[in-house]
């Protein structure tokens, strides 16, 4: 986010004043009272061009929705004039307006709050791993491959103009294609909008990383934004510029897809990613093994036919005991 991101004003009613509170604004879904205190808070400082940053991406990511002016002295510049105009034909009439135009803008208020409270009525489903993946059906039919510790939130069905997740961890994401409904991804660290595509996210430890197999994606925060194309991949730290890069990884989400492909790879690396996939844990006594290097690729195949495989291609030992496989041999100490 942008350096004057909001640091959390109240107001009288104890309300706290930050991007989810004016994304909230933007939508028109504000309540009375959070609408004041955002009032208060644009008085101070920076927060003005903060709050046009933000209303800048909304545009950029909502372009159906009108914009919001938010101009607090020339409302009531407005206003001024109107009663001044209204007071000199006629002092019972321009009292009769200044009434009508408190009960409009009551009546909106009223409306934002109840259109907000129905938004909230809508149940959620959230889904946390812990040591296994999981895959999930989405009510667009769209899935998400959950990798271990990762969480995701959504709405029993999607409602208007986009399809909204709140994720975090790491998922593999298939999105059914649809032009006129968006799908978007909050993290924490920038969200993710596409229309149809296949693509990877790792959001951990306010670390995002963007891997896209097909299609295209637009990764956004309130300062920066890129797109990604098939074979495109985007990092950044949260309040940083997203850096991308024309490579991706497919064993990154081998754990979605259980398809591997190493084209002269370390075992290290190798077995970092059975690691990364399967429930496993892979104990090396002799350093020397991890500097061999492979050439193979794997379709649908357990960690330990990989591991016997690699045994055998490599003349290494493989033993099992439980969950753990510990790899025995002369290794590759030349290979550096």
């Amino acid at each position: 986010m942008s350096n004057c991101k909001p640091t959390g004003v109240k107001n009288r009613n104890d309300i706290v004043v930050n991007d989810e509170l004016i994304a909230k604004y933007l939508s028109g879904e504000a309540t009375p009272d959070e609408a004041e205190a955002l009032t208060d808070w644009l008085a101070e400082g920076d927060n003005q061009m903060h709050f046009e940053k933000l209303q800048a991406t909304w545009d950029l990511t909502f372009p159906s929705k009108a914009k919001v002016s938010f101009n607090k002295d020339s409302a009531w510049d407005g206003l001024e004039q109107t009663m001044k105009s209204a007071s000199k034909a006629s002092p019972l009439r321009f009292w009769y307006k200044v009434a009508a135009s408190l009960i409009v803008g009551l009546a909106g208020s009223l409306l934002g709050y109840y259109l907000y409270q129905k938004d909230n009525s809508i149940s959620k489903i959230s889904v946390i791993t812990k040591k296994n993946t999981e895959t999930v059906t989405l009510p667009d039919n769209s899935t998400v491959v959950i990798n271990r510790n990762s969480s995701l939130s959504y709405p029993e069905g999607f409602a208007g103009d986009n399809r909204e997740v709140n994720f975090s961890g790491e998922g593999f994401f298939s999105v059914q294609g649809n032009a006129a409904r968006p799908f978007i991804i909050h993290t924490q660290e920038a969200h993710i909008k596409v229309v149809g595509t296949e693509f990877n996210v790792s959001s951990t430890n306010g670390h995002l990383e963007v891997n896209v197999q097909e299609g295209k994606v637009l990764v956004y925060t309130a300062t920066d934004s890129a797109y990604l194309e098939a074979g495109q991949s985007a990092s950044l730290e949260a309040s940083k510029p997203i850096n991308t890069v024309n490579t991706i990884d497919v064993n990154q989400w081998g754990y979605a897809t259980r398809k591997f492909v190493f084209q002269d790879v370390p075992l290290a690396d190798v077995f970092e990613s059975i690691e990364k996939a399967y429930p496993f844990i892979i104990e090396v006594p002799n350093k020397d093994i991890k500097n061999c290097r492979l050439t193979a690729a794997f379709d649908h195949v357990s960690a330990r036919e990989m591991l016997n495989l690699i045994g055998e291609t490599l003349d290494l030992t493989i033993q099992e005991n439980d969950s753990t496989f510990r790899i025995e041999g002369k290794g590759c100490p030349w290979d550096q």
